[in-house]
Parts: C-alpha cells; sequence; structure tokens
C-alpha cells in the first residue's frame, strides 16, 4: 500500500514492491457524491524492468455515487490472485505460461469493462448517437422459448418491458425479431426435422409461438416486427430487417433477447462486422445454462460490445444527454 495521504500513488511506491505492471481500481466520495474510478498502468511488460507508472482515469466521475460494475470487481479480484502467483514465482524461477496469460487475460479484461462508454466524442460509443440513431432490438421473446427459461428467463422479459417503455419513450425504433413458426425450416438447416416437429407442436399452442403479452408489438409508431424463418438464428437475417435499420439511418443497436448463447450472440458480432456499435442489456437476456451465460456476456462479447445491464445503460444515456428521468430527447 502507498501513502494514503498522497492523492495518487508514486511510481517509487510500486517499485519497492516490485510492481512491474499494476491495475490499482480506487474510489472516492466528495460531498456531492461523485465517483471517480481509475487504472494504474506502467509503460512496460510484465516480464521487464519497471518504467514510471502513469495514471489514467478510464472513467469519468459521475453526478451520482454509483457502485464499480460487479464483473469488473470479480475480474479485478481474479487479477490480484494471478499477480500475487506471479510474484511469488519470480523469487525463484520463471512462472509458468498459465500464470502470465492469467495476468494479461484479466488486465484486458479490466480495460475493456472500464471502457469509457460515456465519451460522447467516441463514434465507437452507443452515447455518440441520437435516439433517432439507435434501435432496441428485442429478439426471440416467444412463449416457447421464454418456457424453457424459467426464473431467468421472466426475469429478463421483465428487463426487456422496461427497456421497451423507456426506448419507446425517447423515440428510439424499437425492434421485435421473431421465429416465424408458421414457415418451414430450410432443408439445409441442421436438425431441422425437429425444429419443424416442434413447430408443428405449437399449432395447438399459439400463445407458444407468439410474443409474450408484456412484450408484444404496441402499434407505437416507432415500433416494427420482422419475422425470421425457423433455423435462422442471427436477428439480421430476419426480412426486411437491413433494410429498415438503413432507412431509419441506424447506427448503434441496443440487444435484449432470448437466449445468450443463441439469437443474442449471432445478432450482436455479426452486427458490429456490419458497422453497427452495438451493447447488450445483460439482464434482459438468459441462457438454459447460467454458465454460458455468463461466459458469452464476461469472456466472449466484451471485445467487440458494450456489455451492461438495463440501469448501467440508461444512467449512462441520461447523463451523456443530460436528461432527466422521465424526460424525452428532442
Amino acid at each position: 500500500m502507498w501513502n494514503t495521504a498522497r492523492q495518487t500513488p508514486h511510481a517509487d511506491d510500486l517499485r519497492s514492491l516490485g510492481v512491474h505492471r499494476c491495475y490499482v481500481l480506487g474510489w472516492t466520495l466528495s460531498p456531492g457524491s461523485r465517483f471517480t474510478a481509475y487504472a494504474m498502468l506502467t509503460a512496460s511488460h510484465m516480464m521487464t524492468e519497471p518504467r514510471p507508472a502513469t495514471l489514467s482515469a478510464l472513467t469519468s466521475s459521475h453526478d451520482e455515487a454509483g457502485p464499480l460494475p460487479p464483473d469488473t470487481l470479480q475480474i479485478y479480484l481474479r487479477f490480484l490472485s494471478s499477480r500475487k502467483a506471479l510474484m511469488e514465482y519470480k523469487e525463484r524461477a520463471r512462472p509458468p505460461k498459465r500464470i502470465v496469460e492469467e495476468v494479461e487475460d484479466t488486465a484486458e479484461e479490466i480495460t475493456i469493462n472500464m471502457a469509457a462508454i460515456i465519451d460522447v466524442d467516441d463514434p465507437s460509443s452507443p452515447l455518440h448517437y441520437s435516439a433517432s440513431q439507435t434501435a432496441l432490438l428485442l429478439l426471440d421473446y416467444q412463449g416457447f422459448i421464454v418456457s424453457q427459461l424459467g426464473e431467468p428467463g421472466a426475469a429478463a422479459v421483465a428487463t426487456a418491458v422496461g427497456m421497451r417503455d423507456w426506448a419507446l419513450n425517447h423515440g428510439i425504433t424499437v425492434v421485435h425479431s421473431l421465429v416465424d413458426v408458421k414457415s418451414a425450416p430450410p432443408p439445409t438447416c441442421k436438425g431441422a426435422s425437429r425444429i419443424a416437429a416442434m413447430l408443428a407442436g405449437l399449432k395447438d399452442d399459439p400463445t407458444g409461438g407468439a410474443e409474450v403479452p408484456s412484450l408484444a408489438f404496441t402499434q407505437h409508431a416507432s415500433e416494427y416486427v420482422v419475422l425470421k424463418s425457423p433455423g435462422v438464428v442471427s436477428a439480421l437475417q430476419s426480412k426486411g430487417v437491413m433494410e429498415l435499420l438503413a432507412e431509419r439511418e441506424i447506427k448503434s443497436l441496443v440487444i435484449c433477447g432470448l437466449s445468450t448463447s443463441g439469437a443474442v450472440m449471432r445478432t450482436a458480432v455479426p452486427a458490429t462486422d456490419e458497422g453497427f456499435v452495438v451493447s447488450v442489456v445483460s439482464d434482459a437476456c438468459a441462457d438454459r445454462k447460467e454458465g454460458v451465460h455468463t461466459m458469452v456476456l464476461e469472456t466472449l462479447l466484451p471485445n467487440r460490445v458494450y456489455v451492461m445491464s438495463a440501469d448501467e445503460f440508461v444512467a449512462e444515456w441520461s447523463r451523456a444527454k443530460g436528461l432527466g428521468k422521465g424526460k424525452e430527447e428532442k
């Protein structure tokens, strides 16, 4: 630990500990409840001689206090654990590759998680774009899918309802992407016969193929429904969706959907290849396997996509746009 009377840690404090590269998360609460998170970086590689450290803020101060994202805290703890193991090995011999990689990987994850989404001047940030350039995609919230996901699915639906209402209230386009249960999967689709049999079972259960009532199309002027063939996973393959997004000059996509490892992941990543800025609302998603849900959101998506909770996204949007609760963006 360094002298806490200082405003910032000094490189000598780190060198005295033999630290070559370090990420330090800290937060301060002033009378105005402003929150700041920092990362301390050195310019050198972990295994080289240390060089002077520099301090850079990875998120700006906020007017309202808020906790560090839970994922970031967990990653930080993993970083500390792997860093401790690395230092112990360096006392005796060259550390195993897996420990070095764990330190490097967790350090990178921290950087990604703390990326400055609030930088409205950055064209890779969703907050760079206006409401009219933003679309909320609601993926596959149909009865037969929600019913397979139990409580996590129901919780995801509830969050998605809140996001839908918020989006419409702020002039954001809302697109419902649904499986067309009245059509057949293409013959080249693996498991086409299984999918066809499942769809046949929905003929006696019309609610199973419909979007859940709480999220159903409201006929709002900024709301659209697009359909995709059974067996097609990505919402970008829904009929007419790309034309719709182009017509409305959409640049930023905010994704909620089921399942995390299915429609969400397979829409989010291709969307970045198409040139969209993509955000995924983590608590509006669910998967049959919680471990898979976590892996997709924490490991697979963050390199390409912003991942955050609904509350986090709405709060950042409100700060960036200068909006109070309930205000509509002009």
